[in-house]
């Protein structure tokens, strides 16, 4: 014979009412909430979303949170996000864009950051003026000759024997 088990008055049911199902305990309550694939929940600002869609328009769209579009993957601070951009992707830090590839993010910054960027190195240089010391430093000259760099000009006239 199976046991029944009838709440007493004094006890207080748990009801999901999105899923219109009740629970005896808190328990049982939130592993429902946790393990439910209609429940997508925030943890941080402890929300539940009917889908995954709004919980990621929610992280994508929210201050607190730091989520990366591309590896649909949340971090917990901005700087691990910015290092994960850096490390993983094509990205740009000074538009905070990230790109399809190497040659794009190449491109943009030939377009948008030509007063800091060296072409022949690929680097973009934290400000014009660092760029511009770095152009007439022995060691960024001797960089280009031992690579190669046809481009590169020292004070207005092409590098020649440096």
């Amino acid at each position: 014979m199976l046991a029944v088990y009838l709440p007493s008055p004094h006890h207080t049911m748990h009801t999901c009412t999105r899923c219109r199902r009740s629970f005896l305990d808190s328990h049982s309550y939130d592993k429902h909430i946790q393990d439910s694939a209609r429940h997508h929940i925030c943890n941080q600002c402890n929300r539940d979303f009917p889908t995954s869609h709004s919980l990621i328009l929610h992280w994508k769209n929210s201050r607190v949170h730091y989520y990366c579009e591309d590896c649909n993957t949340l971090f917990k601070d901005r700087p691990d996000l910015i290092d994960h951009k850096r490390t993983k992707h094509d990205y740009c830090e000074l538009c905070d864009w990230v790109f399809g590839s190497e040659n794009k993010l190449h491109r943009h910054n030939i377009q948008s950051h030509s007063d800091r960027y060296c072409v022949e190195c690929r680097r973009v240089f934290s400000s014009p003026s660092n760029f511009d010391s770095a152009s007439i430093s022995p060691l960024f000259l001797d960089f280009h000759l031992i690579f190669g760099s046809p481009a590169l000009t020292f004070q207005g006239a092409p590098a020649q024997g440096y």
